[in-house]
């Protein structure tokens, strides 16, 4: 699949902007040149396999396999010709010095491979039943790029940001989750 345009909607994930409906994608006309391009929610491959096993009445056994393919990153700078985006600070697509710096034209995250199983065990008891549950998430503990600094410029003079690219956000760590369910 492909995401292509010039606003993800009511988010701005490549600035982690998460408000709902309070982007600023189109507060000032200097933030859409060079908009348009890949958003951040593109994933042009992802496969998904999922199943379970029921052993007898009591055990089962269960997996979810995940494989994204990369996210296409930005670089966020000062708009050359606009001081009032500017005043926004590094929210335009321009870098390097005023260079454009079209949308999804940056870096790219990691392809993501993440595996989880699941184990269920039913025990009997006279006011009802008990469910054991466990759960494994990242079985191989992945630590695929999630995120990438996306901000290459620190001031409308073009400082470049050194930290331009550098990994922000990991894949979740493997952890296990313990539970049970009592029915009565």
């Amino acid at each position: 699949s492909r995401s292509r345009g010039n606003s993800e909607g009511y988010v701005q994930s490549d600035f982690g902007q998460d408000d709902a409906g309070i982007t600023q994608d189109f507060d000032q006309p200097g933030f859409v040149d060079y908009a348009s391009g890949l958003l951040p929610n593109d994933r042009t491959h992802k496969f998904k396999l999922w199943g379970y096993y029921q052993f007898n009445e009591k055990f089962s056994m269960g997996t979810q396999i995940q494989v994204s393919s990369p996210r296409s990153l930005s670089c966020f700078g000062y708009h050359p010709t606009d001081p009032y985006a500017n005043a926004y600070g590094a929210a335009s697509h321009y870098c390097n010095d005023g260079e454009p710096a079209p949308r999804g034209k940056g870096n790219k995250t990691d392809w993501i491979k993440q595996v989880d199983i699941s184990a269920r065990y039913r025990i009997d008891t006279p006011v009802g039943q008990t469910t054991l549950r466990a759960d494994i998430f990242n079985l191989f503990n992945g630590h695929g790029v999630q995120k990438r600094s996306e901000i290459g410029e620190l001031s409308a003079a073009g400082d470049y940001n050194y930290n331009y690219g550098h990994t922000t956000q990991y894949q979740t760590p493997r952890f296990v989750r313990l539970g049970a369910d009592w029915e009565f």
